[in-house]
């Protein structure tokens, strides 16, 4: 970057950090749970959500949490990386009717946009890079985009998920704590966020700039290379606890191909020792249709209420 950029995306930096700053913290009292949806392409996510809007016993129902679909991913298209035109690249079967629908069925239920993911549709890694040089064309150009799928899709936020980063970028926190920024100053935007221990120092930089514009935190425990037991899980999530994230917002992360036997002891030992406030899932395509996790960790949540 120039040091034109470097000292706007300073100003946008210290201007975002004051203006969330003088926001309210945002985190639920409820215990969070969350489901990603969409990011298989398999076609079968339109019905998949139709199903479940039609399941009034699903995890989701419960009184005592507040529940959450993350769509699964907006990114920039594979020609225009770094322009901020955010499109959708989840399952296109879920349509804005659908969304509209299961929201006048479940009121409680909310909706969010995850802005990011691994890869580009050729298969190369998504990596994290504003063409412009500076964060202020980018800001621009992804509220613009991003403010019309929230309203396309009857959504309530966005989520964060860039995974890979040049070496040396200093440009993330900036610009995406001046989206959230711009979005919530347009009205309600709720937003997450969620890292891994790899790029933990890029999220906990974003954080530090735009705490109480985030809700909630996806903390991504089975990235890289998941943990070993209870044991495994309490030190990996200790490390992250208030360093920088409140319990009140770091949830427990379940990849559901992948969930291992004793996730429900898992998160029932991270609840009970205050270090989550709920749980992540990614995602329904591989939970349905008996959503095994989610309904055990749903029903530990009721017997521990």
């Amino acid at each position: 970057m120039t040091s034109r950029a470097l000292l706007i995306g300073a100003l946008l930096l210290a201007g975002t950090a004051s203006t969330l700053g003088q926001g309210t913290d945002s985190s639920s009292s409820q215990p969070y749970l969350v489901e990603y949806i969409g990011a298989k392409g398999s076609g079968t996510a339109g019905s998949i959500l139709q199903n479940l809007e039609q399941n009034s016993d699903s995890w989701f129902t419960a009184d005592n949490i507040q529940p959450y679909f993350i769509l699964a991913f907006a990114r920039e298209d594979d020609n225009a990386v770094g322009s901020g035109n955010f499109v959708p690249h989840w399952d296109s079967s879920i349509t804005p009717a659908d969304i509209a629908s299961f929201k006048t069925s479940f009121t409680n239920v909310k909706f969010l946009v995850s802005l990011g993911g691994a890869t580009l549709t050729s298969g190369a890694n998504y990596v994290w890079q504003p063409q412009s040089g500076d964060c202020s064309s980018w800001i621009a150009a992804a509220a613009q985009s991003v403010s019309a799928l929230i309203s396309e899709y009857h959504l309530d936020g966005i989520d964060i998920d860039f995974e890979n980063f040049e070496s040396g970028d200093s440009s993330f926190p900036t610009c995406i704590a001046g989206l959230i920024n711009s979005l919530q100053s347009q009205g309600s935007t709720e937003v997450s966020i969620a890292p891994f221990p790899s790029i933990e120092s890029q999220y906990a930089a974003l954080y530090k700039a735009a705490s109480s514009g985030i809700c909630f935190v996806n903390f991504q425990a089975y990235a890289q290379p998941a943990p070993t037991g209870i044991s495994g899980y309490e030190s990996l999530y200790n490390s992250v606890l208030n360093n920088p994230y409140p319990s009140s917002k770091l949830l427990l992360g379940v990849q559901t191909s992948q969930a291992p036997s004793d996730i429900t002891s898992i998160f029932q030992d991270l609840y009970s020792n205050s270090l989550i406030n709920g749980a992540f899932f990614f995602e329904a395509d591989d939970s349905a249709p008996s959503y095994s996790a989610e309904n055990s960790i749903m029903q530990s949540l009721a017997s521990s209420s």
